[in-house]
């Protein structure tokens, strides 16, 4: 096993700043080295209000609390500490909601006959982290069979919640990558309903690899639910970082202490997916930027395969730049599409991204003056147009 130190900068610009303290934060170990590196940062002119939101909307309150108390007293200013520790206590009270809500939705899932698990939020938190409060997360995710999507959206409207859009009937329009769909009630948990995993951009058929037969029985805050396997869980999380061009330090954070927490990994299970699934490349640019930039440790022969594969190296050199200099991701439909391409290593799954951007980019509106049935001679038409300018703000960088 080889631990990467990562070379982890520390610049006076806000935007450096706020990354700095993210890649202290999401480190695998918080060794002397790494507070060290925090106590002198924290000697920096930036923003401590603007850096704690930052935390709370990367999900990592309860992380970054554990480093910066743990640092000398006096590093950090006072009130900011008890900030944190006030927005910890939020986090830990609205976690325990969130898991007596997965008590709830899953015995009545159960009641009405359909299979459903939950990752994500509270699942991935004992997993990873130790506990479910131990993460921040925004909303419930729960993944039930193809065949199931119906009556599982039933019994969440039972329950008092409204979806965001219908769920697509089996051979509908864009029925492959219509895949999941978001429950709303006012004064409740969100929940997102899942029946595969993929993006228009990031095809990713993990459900079809036998999913189903790996998964795995847990206890989360007392509630024993089913989940994806230790193999799943981690390339699904590989998936998460990629879909989002690895905007946020979450999937990043995540990847650290998932590869540190479970010990009984199948590396030829994972690799065997990843292949089967055309996600290689998405699960060698995980883990290097694991290493390089969280200093997770990683099997010498999975990093010599990761390392092997030179364009996931660049794509990691890349995103490891980018997310220390805060600067954002141009999201021109051009370069998302040419992110996308460059991450799979399937000619297939090439294509696949490409139509994506075809069938997702531009889509009618509904206040559309055009009747509906022209949109097949338009949708072209208006790819063109969106290829040659941007109307759409960059994400990701310093806090807004």
């Amino acid at each position: 096993m080889r631990r990467s130190s990562g070379e982890m900068p520390v610049a006076p610009n806000r935007a450096r700043w706020e990354s700095t303290w993210l890649e202290f934060v999401v480190h695998a170990d918080h060794d002397e080295t790494v507070r060290e590196r925090a106590v002198a940062l924290a000697r920096e002119d930036g923003s401590w209000t603007r850096l704690l939101d930052r935390f709370e909307r990367e999900t990592l309150v309860e992380r970054a609390a554990v480093l910066l108390t743990s640092l000398r007293a006096g590093s950090v200013p006072a009130p900011v500490l008890e900030d944190l520790r006030a927005r910890r206590h939020v986090h830990h009270a609205t976690g325990l909601v969130y898991v007596e809500t997965l008590r709830t939705l899953l015995a009545a899932l159960a009641e009405a006959g359909v299979r459903a698990l939950a990752f994500k939020g509270p699942v991935l938190a004992q997993l990873a982290y130790g506990a479910p409060t131990a993460r921040g997360y925004g909303d419930l995710d729960l993944l039930v069979p193809p065949a199931h999507r119906f009556r599982a959206a039933a019994v969440l409207e039972a329950a008092g919640y409204r979806p965001a859009q219908l769920v697509a009937p089996r051979g509908a329009s864009r029925a492959r990558h219509h895949t999941a769909v978001a429950f709303e009630a006012e004064d409740r948990v969100d929940v997102d309903l899942h029946w595969a995993f993929s993006t228009p951009l990031v095809p990713f058929d993990l459900t079809r690899a036998g999913l189903w037969k790996r998964t795995r029985e847990i206890t989360v805050g007392g509630v024993w639910c089913r989940t994806l396997s230790s193999a799943d869980t981690l390339l699904h999380t590989c998936f998460r970082g990629a879909k989002d061009d690895y905007v946020y330090w979450t999937a990043l954070a995540d990847m650290a202490a998932l590869l540190a927490a479970e010990h009984e990994l199948d590396w030829d299970l994972v690799g065997a997916l990843a292949k089967r699934t055309g996600a290689r490349r998405m699960l060698h640019l995980a883990l290097l930027l694991a290493q390089d930039v969280a200093g997770a440790s990683l099997p010498e022969q999975v990093e010599r395969a990761a390392r092997a594969d030179r364009r996931a190296v660049d794509l990691a050199t890349s995103a490891a730049s980018r997310l220390r200099s805060g600067r954002p991701v141009e999201q021109d439909i051009r370069g998302r599409l040419t992110r996308a391409v460059r991450l799979r290593e399937r000619p297939g799954d090439r294509f696949s991204a490409v139509l994506g951007a075809v069938t997702r980019v531009s889509e009618p509106r509904t206040d559309e003056r055009w009747p509906r049935w022209t949109w097949p001679v338009r949708r072209p038409l208006r790819l063109l147009r969106d290829l040659r300018r941007d109307d759409r703000p960059p994400l990701g960088g310093a806090s807004p």
